[in-house]
């Protein structure tokens, strides 16, 4: 099952603001319309059948119109909150043709993955459509590739914990159907072995538990840093919030701003649940400074959303890890070297290449500059320490290109753990070529 769709739909919920507008504007509309018009007469035919005409008809769509915040609106997309009422609508529809309302869902799957909210009421719907038209499913699975079958139970079957309910009505099915529909039925009961319950964690381990997306990314020239990624971050500092359900997911956006000085400000959760909301606020307050976003050579604040998805056993797994680290350093079987030494962000190579293309050619001798490397990626106190053989010309000229490289390329300040400090650094400038930094002082 290529459950890396999964990673190409949480990289473009980002980009929905846009798409929502561009691809949605006439397929959001209609969708609306028909189900008000079906709400008005629920028997109608005709009605039940515009109504299933309009519904999201692959994953895509499906996530983009009913799993989507846009937090410059402070809201969700006004499918949102109604996405239980639209899907539960699904079982309503007893005059549409049934081959055609199963043959909806199977291929909406295709490329799925079990998540909270709208994913959640679809599986639901789809085990209440089964448990009465079972035959029809079959069959309509039956015409389709092995492929779209396994990602059909892949879903169907999903889930945090192990549900006896969902092995005992594999077995149910299973007896009823291997005789007419072999080769589904085999399908049907790996992906029950396969995802009810324990493979739903592999699933969501390949899954990013926290990504970070900067609003209007493009126009910066460095994208603003942490210590540590966003996943580690979270994971490392969030206690699982009091009240809320240890087997629900936790699935939040973050919003908030990264300072000129890498300080988080204004931080707001978008969370249903006031123990989420609380708890995510509290852990992005605890976040260490960050490396701040560029532009023209100097840093700049920028706005950035973060989209948590975490489940209890992924931050059970990292409190077990944390727990066995902190034995091996406290037993000193292995030697940890908590300094990361500060590096330009586009590499040392490029650092070298900006220096030979602008030293001139009959540059000769060798020159040593000290400078600070802050936490903000800038540098500065550049100072010429030691001068052999380079003529007054030629150490004007490499005064002027390090101030030049000063503005052009931002660094990583040296880490220490999950902050950022400032440290001095020393750069020597031999015959057009710069040697590697002699390190850290």
């Amino acid at each position: 099952m290529n459950k890396k769709h999964l990673l190409l739909v949480l990289m473009l919920l980002s980009a929905l603001p846009v798409l929502s507008q561009r691809k949605y504007s006439k397929d959001i509309p209609t969708l609306v319309d028909a189900y008000q018009v079906w709400s008005l007469d629920k028997s109608s035919k005709a009605k039940q059948t515009a109504f299933l005409t309009a519904f999201p008809k692959n994953w895509y769509d499906f996530r983009s119109i009913y799993d989507h915040y846009d937090y410059r609106m402070d809201g969700y997309d006004r499918l949102y909150k109604e996405a239980h009422n639209h899907i539960a609508a699904l079982t309503s529809l007893d005059q549409v043709d049934r081959s055609a309302l199963a043959g909806t869902l199977i291929d909406l799957t295709y490329g799925s993955c079990w998540d909270a909210d709208a994913p959640n009421y679809l599986q639901d719907v789809l085990h209440e459509l089964m448990s009465k038209e079972a035959d029809v499913f079959f069959r309509e699975l039956s015409k389709r590739r092995s492929a779209q079958q396994f990602d059909f139970w892949a879903f169907y079957w999903s889930g945090l914990y192990e549900n006896q309910k969902y092995q005992d009505e594999a077995d149910d099915l299973k007896e009823r159907m291997q005789a007419q529909y072999p080769d589904v039925t085999r399908g049907m009961v790996l992906a029950c072995e396969y995802y009810n319950g324990s493979a739903t964690f592999m699933t969501f381990s390949n899954q990013e538990t926290a990504t970070l997306t900067v609003e209007d990314a493009s126009a910066y020239d460095y994208q603003p840093e942490f210590p540590l990624s966003v996943q580690v971050l979270c994971l490392g500092k969030m206690q699982w919030p009091e009240g809320y359900p240890e087997d629900q997911l936790i699935s939040a956006d973050v919003h908030f701003e990264i300072g000129r000085d890498g300080s988080l400000k204004q931080i707001v959760c978008h969370s249903e649940s006031p123990e989420v909301k609380k708890e995510l606020e509290r852990m992005t307050a605890a976040f260490p400074k960050a490396l701040p976003a560029w532009k023209d050579g100097k840093p700049v604040a920028c706005s950035c959303t973060m989209q948590v998805r975490l489940h209890k056993g992924q931050l059970k797994k990292a409190e077990q890890e944390e727990t066995e680290w902190n034995k091996m350093v406290q037993s000193e079987v292995v030697y940890v070297d908590p300094e990361v030494e500060a590096v330009p962000s586009d590499g040392r190579e490029a650092v070298v290449d900006y220096l030979y293309r602008h030293l001139p050619k009959d540059f000769s001798g060798s020159l040593i500059y000290t400078f600070k490397v802050q936490t903000d990626g800038q540098i500065a106190d550049i100072e010429c320490i030691r001068n052999s053989g380079v003529d007054q010309v030629h150490k004007k000229q490499a005064d002027r290109i390090f101030k030049e490289i000063s503005k052009k390329f931002r660094w990583r300040p040296m880490q220490v753990h999950d902050k950022f400090y400032e440290c001095k650094m020393t750069l020597p400038v031999r015959d057009r070529l710069l040697t590697a930094a002699d390190g850290n002082n």
